[in-house]
């Protein structure tokens, strides 16, 4: 029988229930905020109870239980059912195994979560791509000792394993790494390289190499090439190789390059890296083909364009600068560029300039064609444009390149 509370019957005699209605509204609209213009809700005001309630009972009675708040759905926290000592002892020990499940599952990402060391690659006297050289000092702040391993990442997500010697003519913040390794990383001399520990590490039982067949013409791939080409490479002790990796061996007056086809741990299950030891069976198998197997082929770099020095500098100084060190441009109050207009008769490098600076600054890359892109409905040509920069958008850093826009 309750009747709707209007602006009416505040002129009459209320019954006592609806004064506290009444107040409860009147405390919401005065809850509106007249300085932005909109009301700030009942979530604010529960904020205000929950606060006058700590500042008037205190925080520790309120952490305690003592004080009943409501949640933000208006629903008063259960009263939790007392367990028995049964179910209380059970319910500990399960609490207690998952711990210990949970301390051991977390044991090695947390060593992965320690803070990667921030170098620079040095070149090393050695060939051993397996080999690093580290100063000293960069070593105790590391926790390293000599023959550890540790975990190199360089550019484009490339990653391999190396193991560690002491070298004081180092500088602290440089790495000393082989043509090979630097290879493995796709780093220049002077370039950044990322290093942690890598303690978990397990020793291979069987790896599987194979050799370039551009480097072994007129060779026979038997127990003699094995002798000179291989067994000699690996005297340095335990050496971590990882699936993938590239080796070059320089015996006899010829170069054979290898290429790591496969690791198996004890359990026979491939495994990504391993170290090599004296119990590890090597296996050399026949040459494979450079186009099928050498992924770096299809990888431009600055390295791979002639007689563009001046456009060159220009678009690394526009595109490649904002996007590895934007830091400047904020610095300096400057809005970096958007893009780039390469022209050109055909054939002059416009489309390898592109993806040799996209390669070269870990940039996901979206490759537009002009013709593609053009249909002869309306709208849609704009429609799979704003598709490609939503896309490009999600996975940035990007370089969208747009070829043939004329």
């Amino acid at each position: 029988g309750a009747q709707p509370l209007g602006l009416s019957s505040t002129r009459h005699n209320m019954h006592p229930l609806l004064s506290p209605a009444l107040a409860l509204l009147l405390c919401s609209l005065a809850a509106f905020s007249p300085v932005e213009g909109r009301s700030v809700g009942w979530g604010a005001a529960r904020a205000a109870v929950r606060s006058h309630a700590a500042s008037s009972f205190g925080l520790e009675r309120l952490r305690a239980g003592a004080i009943s708040v409501e949640d933000d759905k208006g629903e008063a926290p259960k009263k939790k059912k007392k367990k028995s000592k049964k179910s209380k002892t059970a319910s500990a020990a399960a609490t207690d195994d998952a711990g210990a499940d949970k301390e051991e599952e977390a044991a090695p990402s947390l060593q992965e979560a320690k803070t990667a060391a921030r170098l620079r690659a040095k070149e090393a006297a050695s060939e051993e791509h397996y080999v690093c050289a580290l100063n000293p000092a960069t070593m105790e702040a590391q926790g390293l000792f000599d023959r550890d391993y540790v975990r190199l990442s360089g550019r484009r997500g490339k990653h391999t394993y190396a193991v560690v010697l002491a070298d004081g003519a180092l500088p602290e913040d440089g790495v000393a790494l082989s043509a090979a390794g630097r290879s493995n990383l796709r780093v220049r001399p002077n370039e950044k390289v990322s290093m942690v520990p890598a303690p978990q590490l397990k020793f291979a039982a069987k790896v599987m190499i194979q050799p370039f067949d551009d480097t072994v013409q007129g060779v026979e791939i038997d127990a003699n090439f094995y002798e000179i080409f291989v067994k000699p490479y690996f005297t340095q002790g335990e050496a971590p190789l990882r699936k993938g990796d590239f080796f070059k061996v320089a015996q006899a007056d010829r170069t054979v390059e290898f290429k790591v086809m496969s690791i198996l741990n004890d359990e026979d299950e491939e495994v990504d890296a391993a170290v090599i030891h004296a119990d590890t069976t090597l296996y050399v198998d026949s040459a494979i083909s450079r186009s099928e197997h050498d992924e770096r082929l299809n990888e431009v770099s600055y390295d791979d364009i002639g007689g563009l020095k001046k456009q060159l500098g220009a678009i690394r100084e526009l595109v490649e600068l904002p996007l590895k060190h934007p830091e400047i441009f904020r610095a300096v109050g400057v809005p970096p560029p958007r893009g780039v207009l390469l022209h050109g008769p055909p054939g002059s490098g416009k489309t390898m300039l592109a993806r040799a600076v996209a390669a070269e600054t870990d940039a996901f890359v979206f490759t537009i064609n002009g013709p593609e892109v053009m249909s002869k409905l309306a709208g849609e040509s704009e429609t799979r444009l704003r598709k490609a920069f939503e896309d490009a958008e999600k996975k940035g850093p990007a370089i969208i390149f747009i070829d043939e826009i004329d």
